[in-house]
């Protein structure tokens, strides 16, 4: 028997209520994932149908001869 009982979480995007089942906490645990989902199944589909870089916020800055073109500020 697992020692894993469902959770609620709230989707950080959209701020729906989401099941976290004790079958998908088994699932981490056994991959040695710590964290706890942060998003419904519906935001994290969107999320991975977006570029990296976009998703995260972030342009894509292309280099020349290893320079960045356009630097982080900072």
């Amino acid at each position: 028997m697992s020692d894993f009982q469902t959770k609620i979480l709230i989707c950080k995007d959209c701020g729906e209520e989401f099941v976290f089942t004790a079958d998908a906490q088994q699932y981490f645990s056994e991959r040695k994932l710590s964290h706890l989902p942060e998003l419904c199944k519906l935001c994290y589909l969107a999320a991975r149908r977006q570029p990296k870089a976009q998703s995260r916020g972030r342009r894509i800055q292309p280099e020349v001869n290893g320079n960045l073109l356009n630097p982080p500020p900072g």
